[in-house]
């Protein structure tokens, strides 16, 4: 596992990545790229969808999987209060 001291240096992984493609990163890692707030989820969010990927918790890490189709935008939410982020992690059967 790619070990990213700073989030600028994950950005540019996921950047370069091509679709399909997976990084994992630790829990250590996620609480001090996000926070332990109850703000850290949407960060997670925006930074997932803002790189057109997934975020999936594993038991022990964040798999961030670049997404192979084009990135949503602000009016393909399902409605106002489920964002499509929410609605895949629910497809793929996992949770943060």
């Amino acid at each position: 596992m790619p070990d990213f001291q700073t989030p600028p240096e994950l950005q540019q992984h996921l950047d370069q990545m091509r679709a399909g493609e997976a990084v994992f990163v630790s829990r250590k890692d996620f609480k001090r790229f996000f926070g332990e707030d109850d703000a850290a989820l949407g960060r997670l969010q925006n930074f997932a969808d803002g790189h057109n990927c997934l975020a999936v918790w594993t038991r022990s890490d964040l798999k961030l999987i670049k997404n192979p189709l084009p990135r949503p935008n602000k009016a393909a939410r399902l409605d106002a209060g489920q964002s499509n982020f929410w609605s895949r992690c629910a497809l793929l059967g996992t949770s943060p």
